[in-house]
């Protein structure tokens, strides 16, 4: 029986050995087979790793709240929810809440379309963008990298944000109607004793215009100025030399402005700053001379100048300044402030025919001294 049982044990082992030995899988070697297949595989992974670029993104699809958040009018593009640290993104500035337009001339649809875009590309590849941040169009260039494995971002913990990145504006301009508390009292006495009407001392309504632009970090250089006109005619009766005297009064200013900005709301911006400039009172006297007929006399109007009397000043004009921007290009503005003026010359002085000047002797120190308010539309932002 023992014997029996050894025999059948020993036929399956040699019956199994001789199966292995002469039955294969197919003409070429097993080995070769595995081996063949594991690297075209390794192949396939690494060239399509090599071949799609890389941005360094997170985006979403946008929708109409976001887009109105972010003051953005167009139907197509995506948002942007994060940024891959020292990736092509971040070194071409890209920011969270900025809408990509256009990739390479191509209008991105949604979010699906910024996918086939993307797997469109190469490590290498130039890329141009078109994108929309702080309520404008701006452009951007950068050359596609390789995957960053670790990125730094948990893609469960970003969020889709309403609040739009505030911005201080690109600078712009406006008209200037402004109110100045200027003293004119001494420019009355004047007047008054050469029987013209005098000016109202509680203050004038100044016109003019302004612009600035931004320099960077908020800040913005311009340019202002304003100026006030009155005239009158001598009230002098008529035995008096002067009664045919006209009298034209001119208060003027212009500064250079700096301005520091702070957006507190899209629909608020908070700005305080200072102007460095001049400002001049100027009172022109003359006769009038026009009573002529045609062609009887040879005195046809021309009139005769008889005085034009200044006082200048060095300004230093501190304010501040609140801005509500409407649309990306229109808002309207307020400025309360003071001027202060210094005059470097003591008293008047006239200007001479040949633009000359001579001063006054005993003429007063009008000193300057101003509180301003103003309100206005202002284009640009």
């Amino acid at each position: 029986m023992k014997r029996t049982l050894t025999l059948i044990l020993l036929l399956g082992a040699l019956a199994l050995l001789a199966a292995q030995t002469y039955s294969p899988i197919n003409p070429v070697s097993d080995e070769d087979e595995v081996y063949y297949d594991d690297e075209i595989m390794l192949i396939d992974e690494d060239e399509l790793e090599a071949e799609t670029g890389f941005l360094g993104i997170y985006v979403d699809d946008l929708n109409f709240p976001k887009a109105q958040a972010l003051k953005y009018n167009k139907n197509h593009g995506v948002l942007i929810l994060g940024v891959v640290e020292d990736s092509p993104a971040a070194a071409a500035n890209l920011q969270k809440d900025d809408i990509i337009m256009i990739m390479n001339d191509q209008v991105v649809t949604n979010k699906q379309k910024f996918i086939e875009i993307c797997e469109g590309t190469k490590v290498g590849d130039e890329m141009k963008l078109k994108i929309w941040r702080n309520g404008a169009e701006q452009a951007a260039e950068l050359t596609l990298g390789e995957k960053i494995e670790d990125d730094g971002i948990d893609p469960s913990r970003i969020t889709v944000s309403f609040k739009p990145n505030l911005t201080t504006g690109y600078g712009g301009g406006g008209w200037i109607p402004m109110w100045a508390t200027v003293d004119v009292s001494d420019i009355n006495e004047l007047l008054e004793e050469l029987y013209f009407e005098p000016m109202r001392e509680k203050g004038m309504l100044m016109q003019g215009g302004a612009g600035k632009m931004h320099i960077g970090k908020g800040f913005f250089f311009g340019l202002q100025g304003a100026s006030y006109a009155d005239k009158g005619k001598s009230n002098a009766p008529a035995t008096a030399a002067d009664q045919k005297l006209r009298a034209n009064y001119i208060m003027s200013t212009f500064e250079f402005t700096i301005d520091k900005r702070f957006a507190v709301k899209p629909w608020l911006v908070l700005s305080i700053g200072t102007g460095l400039g001049s400002a001049k009172h100027k009172v022109e006297l003359y006769r009038d001379e026009s009573d002529s007929t045609w062609p009887a006399n040879n005195n046809y109007g021309l009139g005769y100048h008889k005085a034009a009397l200044k006082k200048s000043y060095l300004t230093v004009h501190p304010r501040f300044e609140a801005l509500f921007p409407l649309v990306s290009w229109f808002g309207l503005r307020m400025e309360a402030g003071y001027n202060y003026g210094f005059s470097p010359n003591r008293g008047w002085r006239e200007e001479e025919y040949n633009g000359e000047y001579r001063h006054i002797t005993n003429s007063p120190e009008t000193k300057f001294g101003a509180f301003t308010i103003s309100a206005g539309p202002w284009f640009g932002f």
